[in-house]
């Protein structure tokens, strides 16, 4: 592929950089990511000049080589939720539904849990990563930073260790400081 012909842009689910291939039909294309597995039009993308992750050719996608840096993980405290590993972007946690747009979906059990709950957004800013929580919506049920309540409008910076609780659910975070 020549250089001239590669278009480069980000996921908006996960922020993984992506390079497709420029066609006369991109404007209604929609684009699976490999690795968040998300589906979105091609202008949902976020257009960068970084270099690629991923190839796109045709609207089937290939990794290339991996970059995106894991910067940390989010450790569930229970058997039947996997835990996550979080890179640079938005991450919204939420109850699995099909309407939900949270990109870590919570099992339906827990039906307290909203399907868009709460925001992890990971930033680098120098050589260290920021965590910052926050809920998606002012009437979710109680949430709980270290035993204490997040009000609606909240923007905390998460630590290393730091527990959060949803309704049935406790997370334990484990980050990188750099």
């Amino acid at each position: 592929m020549e250089e001239s012909n590669i278009i480069k842009i980000r996921c908006p689910h996960c922020s993984v950089l992506l390079a497709i291939k420029a066609s006369a039909n991109l404007e209604r294309a929609v684009i699976t990511c490999p690795v968040c597995k998300q589906r979105s039009p091609y202008t949902a993308y976020k257009p960068v000049s970084n270099t690629p992750q991923v190839v796109v050719d045709e609207y089937k996608t290939n990794i290339m080589r991996k970059t995106q840096y894991c910067a940390g993980r989010l450790v569930f405290m229970t058997d039947d939720i996997a835990d996550v590993e979080l890179s640079e972007g938005r991450h919204i946690i939420g109850r699995d539904s099909a309407t939900s747009t949270a990109d870590i979906r919570i099992p339906r059990c827990y039906k307290r849990v909203s399907r868009e709950h709460l925001c992890i957004e990971v930033r680098r800013i120098d050589d260290s990563f920021k965590y910052i929580l926050s809920l998606c919506k002012s009437d979710v049920n109680a949430t709980f930073l270290n035993n204490v309540q997040i009000e609606a409008g909240d923007q905390l910076v998460l630590g290393n260790g730091d527990i959060i609780k949803l309704p049935g659910i406790t997370i334990r975070c484990e980050f990188k400081m750099l």
